[in-house]
């Protein structure tokens, strides 16, 4: 395997480790609605739980097909890594609690 092997291996191995940690932290986190979730639209908690839960996984299916569809390996896991991320600031943004 070359260095740029490694490389690609490297960065996807990170984008499954925070991809992985991003849903743990959604599933743990609203497990179950706090007081001040329950105060808050019902809707939009459900919204913010099924992001914080799926959208990562999702995210990561996505930018693994990019990269597979189109060959850039490196950029793919750089904008997955942030897609990631930003669904699991989405997912706490809508369910807080």
């Amino acid at each position: 395997m070359t260095a740029y092997g490694w490389t690609v291996l490297g960065a996807w191995l990170l984008v499954a480790a925070v991809t992985v940690a991003a849903h743990l932290f959604g599933r743990e986190a609203r497990a179950a609605p706090s007081r001040a979730a329950r105060r808050t639209d019902p809707t939009r908690w459900r919204i913010g739980v099924a992001v914080s839960i799926t959208g990562p996984i999702a995210g990561f299916l996505v930018g693994l097909a990019t990269a597979a569809l189109t060959g850039a390996w490196i950029l793919a896991a750089l904008i997955t890594l942030l897609a990631v991320v930003a669904i699991a600031v989405v997912g706490l943004f809508l369910a807080p609690d």
